[in-house]
């Protein structure tokens, strides 16, 4: 699959397992590791937990496999680590401007945060592909 399309569905397939791998560590820490942390901190340091090692894995990922990137590991580790950042950044404020300007619920919240993220998908993508794991000569 060297097609831009393979790229695509290896970092689809990417994205899926690294969301499965989050989802797990955090209930495993959260249920199970953490449980004498108060409420309120548990959560917060089992999310970390869970993203920083989904996060660790999707970078060794896309990587190695879906844009099989040869340049500078740490260059291409501090954009990643940037692109995450402003990713979530970008995704909580469209999520909280869509729902200010249109008067919906906060329940709703969680319905606008999917076309929202679908779209920062797609442009991760890119972005990953053009600038994060940029082929260099």
């Amino acid at each position: 699959m060297k097609t831009k399309a393979g790229s695509f569905v290896k970092y689809s397939i990417s994205s899926v397992v690294c969301f499965l791998l989050d989802y797990g560590l955090f209930t495993l820490l959260n249920a199970f590791l953490l449980r004498g942390m108060a409420d309120g901190t548990r959560e917060l340091a089992a999310t970390y937990g869970a993203r920083a090692v989904s996060a660790a894995v999707n970078f060794l990922l896309n990587r190695n496999v879906v844009f099989a990137d040869t340049s500078d590991p740490a260059r291409a580790a501090v954009r990643y680590a940037l692109l995450a950042v402003l990713q979530a950044a970008v995704s909580a404020a469209l999520v909280y401007l869509i729902r200010d300007l249109s008067g919906a619920s906060r329940l709703m919240e969680t319905v606008i945060k999917i076309p929202v993220d679908v779209g920062l998908f797609l442009a991760s993508y890119q972005i990953q592909r053009r600038w994060v794991f940029r082929k260099t000569e």
